[in-house]
């Protein structure tokens, strides 16, 4: 992951970059997931991740995604993210499916 200090207007932000997907700081204890490659001013989320008093990331993520909503860390959510946008190991094997010969005509 590739971590940067500094935004576009000189103030110090928080962003964590790692491939697709980056992490941004938003304020002390809330950060967003965004697109990497999206400008500062026309971000869209797609996640919001509040880290509670008990040091708990919670995620809130902005489309219909088969992730959990508590992570360790906002870093952990992030990498959760793209390590589903990957995808799993691709194609499994058929399931055998067993052949019987056709039944027997009685006359």
């Amino acid at each position: 992951m590739q971590r940067a200090h500094k935004s576009g207007d000189g103030s110090s932000s928080d962003r964590v970059v790692s491939g697709r997907f980056a992490l941004r700081r938003t304020a002390e204890q809330t950060w967003m997931i965004v697109h990497a490659r999206a400008p500062e001013f026309d971000v869209r989320p797609l996640a919001r991740i509040t880290v509670d008093d008990d040091d708990v990331a919670e995620v809130i993520w902005t489309a219909p995604l088969p992730l959990p909503v508590i992570y360790a860390t906002p870093q952990d959510a992030l990498e959760s993210l793209e390590a589903w946008e990957r995808g799993g190991e691709g194609a499994t094997k058929p399931i055998p499916i067993p052949h019987f010969p056709p039944l027997g005509r009685v006359s």
